[in-house]
């Protein structure tokens, strides 16, 4: 992580909370979770330029196939700089998802909040769309989050 990305989400916290733990997602092209989703939408993509001149029958039909690729390869460039903008902060307090250019979330950690840890990430049941997903070390989160908990009883 680097020293400006820690300083944006350093100055994003109130004062006064502790940090247990903080960590980003994947920020490859694809997160590891959908690496065989995306072979497979390269493979149809390449297969259908490949069949192209023989399943095109007007000009109008290429700048079709054109545009849906460049909107695939918009989709996969979109996601990478939304994660690249993200980061995941446990405090002894709450639980933040923090984004550079997005609305950024809180949830409060108490005695009655419910996680668990998912193959990439930590989801928490109370909030099904608050979620920490992609992370390379759900077990490190999950621990901070534990230790926020057993600070709150």
């Amino acid at each position: 992580m680097t020293s400006s990305s820690e300083a944006f989400w350093r100055s994003a916290l109130p004062d006064g909370e502790t940090v247990l733990w903080h960590g980003q997602p994947d920020s490859g092209l694809v997160p590891q979770r959908f690496k065989g989703l995306n072979a497979l939408v390269v493979v149809l993509v390449a297969g259908l330029w490949l069949a192209a001149p023989w399943i095109l029958e007007e000009p109008s039909d290429f700048w079709k196939l054109f545009l849906a690729t460049a909107l695939v390869a918009a989709g996969f460039r979109m996601d990478q700089a939304v994660r690249n903008g993200r980061v995941y902060v446990v405090t002894d307090k709450k639980a933040w998802r923090l984004h550079r250019f997005l609305k950024s979330e809180s949830l409060p950690i108490d005695p009655f909040l419910k996680f668990s840890a998912t193959k990439r990430g930590v989801r928490f049941d109370s909030n099904p769309f608050f979620v920490f997903d992609h992370i390379t070390d759900p077990d490190a989160a999950m621990t901070a989050l534990k230790q926020a908990q057993e600070a709150q009883r």
